[in-house]
C-alpha cells in the first residue's frame, strides 16, 4: 500500500511538485549570474619629441596604450544518485558556465587627431601599442596637448545546468516499511548572453612651449651687435 506525502495528493500534489522544481532550476540559473565587466584600458604614457620649441616647428606626439581583457570558467556535477528521501527530492548532476570579453578596436585622439586600430583581442588576454603623429606649432605660446579615446568589444556567456527530480512515499509507515520513489524526472537548461562592452581611457596631458622667431630686421641688428662685439674684444688682445 503506498501512503503520500501529507498535504501532497493528486493534482495539487503534482503542481505543487512542479513549481518548486521549476523554482529549483531557477535557482540553480540564478547561481550562473553575469559578473560586471572586467575588461579594462588605460593610457599608459604620452610623450613628445620636444617641449620647448619656435613657432613653425612640427613635433611628433607619441601615446601608449595597453588593454586587458578577462574569461571565466566553472562548474561542476554530481553523478551520484541520491539516497532516497521522503518527500520531494533534488538532484542537481551537472552545472557549468562559462564567459569572456574580447575587444575590437581602439580608438585614439591627440589634439584633434584621431586613429582607429581593429583588433581581436580574444578573452583573457592583453594587448599593448603606440601612436605617434605630428602637430605644427606655429602660434607663440603655451599649449595643453591632451590624449583621449576608448575601446569597444563584446561579452558573450554560456551555461548548462542539468537536474532531476522525484517524490518519494512511505510504504506502511506505521509497521516500519521503507520508501518508494517515482523515477526521477530530469530537467535540462542551457543559455547564454552577448551584448557590446567599452570604456573611455582617462585621458593623459602634457604642455609645449612655442616662443617667438625674431624678424629679420631684428635678428640682423642682432648679429651686428653680436660681429661689433667680437671685433672689440679681438683689438683688446
Amino acid at each position: 500500500m503506498k501512503f503520500p506525502c501529507p498535504t501532497m495528493t493528486g493534482f495539487a500534489a503534482r503542481f505543487q511538485i512542479t513549481t518548486v522544481a521549476a523554482a529549483a532550476l531557477a535557482a540553480a540559473a540564478a547561481a550562473f549570474a553575469v559578473p560586471a565587466q572586467a575588461a579594462s584600458g588605460s593610457l599608459d604614457s604620452l610623450g613628445a619629441s620636444a617641449t620647448e620649441v619656435a613657432a613653425g616647428s612640427w613635433v611628433d606626439l607619441s601615446v601608449a596604450f595597453s588593454i586587458v581583457t578577462s574569461a571565466n570558467s566553472y562548474g561542476g556535477s554530481n553523478l551520484t544518485e541520491p539516497e532516497p528521501q521522503e518527500g520531494y527530492q533534488e538532484w542537481f548532476a551537472n552545472w557549468y558556465y562559462i564567459d569572456g570579453e574580447a575587444v575590437s578596436s581602439v580608438t585614439l585622439q591627440i589634439d584633434g587627431q584621431g586613429t582607429t586600430e581593429f583588433l581581436n583581442l580574444s578573452p583573457g588576454s592583453s594587448y599593448s601599442s603606440s601612436w605617434t603623429t605630428s602637430v605644427l606649432f606655429d602660434t607663440p605660446g603655451q599649449y595643453t596637448v591632451t590624449a583621449g579615446g576608448n575601446w569597444a568589444g563584446e561579452f558573450t556567456s554560456y551555461y548548462s545546468n542539468e537536474s532531476a527530480w522525484r517524490n518519494c512515499y512511505a510504504t506502511d509507515p506505521d509497521y516500519g516499511g521503507s520508501l518508494q520513489c517515482d523515477a526521477w524526472n530530469w530537467t535540462y537548461s542551457d543559455g547564454g548572453d552577448r551584448y557590446g562592452i567599452g570604456g573611455d581611457f582617462a585621458p593623459l596631458s602634457l604642455t609645449i612651449n612655442v616662443t617667438a622667431v625674431p624678424e629679420p630686421g631684428t635678428l640682423a641688428l642682432w648679429l651686428a651687435g653680436a660681429a661689433l662685439l667680437a671685433s672689440r674684444s679681438r683689438r683688446r688682445e
